[in-house]
């Protein structure tokens, strides 16, 4: 009887050990699961934070691609109305240039001893000191173009006559201090009644070479231009 009590105990001491064992087992398993389980919360965390900044960029991307998009089409824009118009100005340069070489026919003449740009001075100084308002100008290193508004002078009585007239004016560079100046007058006669006569080609010749003279003067005696 009492072997088989001392047998029973030492029964219960291994079952005891054993359940300590897994006691312990048990809470080095619980361990390791609370840690693979936080790893995998700071995991999600990273990825889900890695994942948010991957739609934001993605976001920032789509709205830039929409902005390059709407900024290029507004340049096409831009551009197809630049290349309208710089078609247009060179076909009014063109229909310029082809007025001019019929409107310069039988204009009075000289060749002025002074460079381009000095007589250009001059010519800009005796128009504008006589009345003359510039309504177009074409400059360039070799050639300068002028036309004036049209001046109007309204008869001062039914007995004395008015005038209007508009100026076309080239320079040309014939040389280091050499122009060649030409001038072109509109020159009418207005009477009383506002009835426009032609004016004699005498008078349209003393009006033309009249501007000549005011450059001329303007060259010599600016001051007195």
């Amino acid at each position: 009887m009492l072997e088989e009590n001392q047998r029973l105990q030492k029964q219960v001491t291994k079952q005891d050990s054993l359940i300590v064992s897994l006691q312990e087992g048990n809470r080095v398993m619980q361990e390791q699961i609370n840690l693979l389980n936080r790893e995998l919360r700071e995991a999600k965390k990273e990825f889900d934070q890695k994942l948010q900044a991957a739609r934001e960029m993605g976001d920032r991307l789509v709205a830039d691609r929409q902005k390059r998009a709407a900024r290029i089409s507004e340049l096409e824009k831009v551009n197809r109305k630049l290349t309208g118009q710089t078609q247009w100005l060179r076909k009014q340069r063109d229909q310029f240039r082809k007025a001019f070489h019929v409107e310069s026919k039988g204009a009075k003449t000289k060749i002025l001893p002074q460079s381009l740009p000095t007589v250009a001075k001059a010519t800009t100084q005796a128009l504008s000191q006589h009345g003359y308002v510039m309504m177009a100008r074409m400059v360039t290193d070799q050639k300068a173009v002028y036309v004036t508004e049209q001046k109007r002078a309204l008869p001062p009585s039914l007995e004395l006559q008015g005038f209007r007239n508009q100026y076309l004016v080239v320079l040309e560079k014939m040389g280091q201090d050499q122009t060649k100046l030409s001038v072109k007058a509109d020159f009418e006669r207005v009477a009383g009644g506002g009835r426009v006569l032609e004016a004699r080609l005498e008078e349209i010749s003393e009006i033309e070479l009249r501007l000549i003279q005011k450059i001329e003067q303007a060259l010599k005696h600016p001051e007195k231009a």
